[in-house]
């Protein structure tokens, strides 16, 4: 297999599209893009980075069912992004 050179950050609301209301046809085209996202993760194609403000806003979801299936797709995550003081200040800018 060849090596993987794509790696993404998606953010929480790209998590969830599959989780939203499927009616309306641009929130089910972008569930079924990060769907096709993930299936290139698990493919080997691309690589997901996660990081602790994701987990942070994941913590936060009151509905447990979402919750929980959103975490199941942080364990595709193969590289982390740990918050720092650094990190904020780039976030400022």
């Amino acid at each position: 297999m060849q090596e993987v050179s794509t790696w993404i950050y998606l953010d929480t609301n790209v998590y969830s599209r599959p989780f939203d209301d499927q009616q309306q046809p641009q929130i089910q085209e972008e569930a079924n893009a990060f769907l096709e996202l993930i299936t290139a993760v698990k493919g080997g194609r691309l690589k997901i980075v996660g990081s602790d403000i994701l987990e942070f806003e994941v913590q936060n979801i009151l509905r447990a069912e979402k919750r929980t299936k959103l975490k199941a797709y942080f364990e595709l995550c193969t590289q982390h992004v740990e918050n720092s003081a650094e990190l904020l200040a780039l976030g400022k800018q």
